[in-house]
């Protein structure tokens, strides 16, 4: 389940998301060069790293096993 906390972030992410796909955009129209886009996606990289660590960090602290994770059911086939 969900929490208030999580939908949070799931905002964020989706925010995240948003600004990648505008990000492509500028990179495809030619208006920025390798580097700026390069430095750019690190920054949405860096949020969608931490977003999901902190949903990852919370539902491990209430001892919840990640379908993905090592032992889930998804992992174990």
């Amino acid at each position: 389940m969900i929490g208030d906390r999580d939908r949070e972030l799931l905002k964020q992410l989706r925010t995240a998301s948003e600004r990648t796909d505008k990000l492509i955009e500028h990179a495809e129209g030619g208006e920025m060069d390798a580097v700026e886009f390069a430095g750019a996606l690190l920054v949405l990289v860096r949020a969608y790293s931490d977003a999901a660590g902190q949903m990852y960090a919370r539902a491990a602290a209430l001892n919840a096993v990640h379908p993905w994770t090592p032992g889930g059911p998804v992992a174990r086939g």
